[in-house]
């Protein structure tokens, strides 16, 4: 590291909870960047009697209410940005199954 040319970096993936978020929106340090996956803005603890076993993940899916929080942070720019390594790999199971998430 080049001191004073790159500032330390801290990526917090995958955030799932409102409590998470919540957190950072009162002490969000500018050296810290978070993501939060597309599953745990789209889906909920709904999905699993939806699509049972498919719906299993690390992190778990919360509730519904920890879409809403997580949506919010997001929009609000305390959430930096939506990933996640795994979204092509399961794309086409997510695409196969999308119907019965309606």
């Amino acid at each position: 590291m080049l001191p004073g040319v790159i500032d330390p970096q801290v990526h917090i993936l995958h955030m799932s909870t409102g409590e998470e978020a919540e957190l950072l929106r009162r002490e969000k340090p500018a050296w810290v960047a978070a993501e939060v996956t597309p599953q745990h803005l789209l889906l909920n603890t709904d999905a699993y009697a939806k699509i049972a076993t498919l719906a299993q993940m690390n992190p778990l899916l919360r509730s519904p209410y920890n879409n809403e929080v997580l949506w919010q942070a997001l929009l609000d720019g305390v959430i930096d940005f939506i990933a996640d390594q795994s979204l092509l790999v399961i794309y086409q199971v997510y695409l196969s199954n999308w119907a019965c998430l309606r």
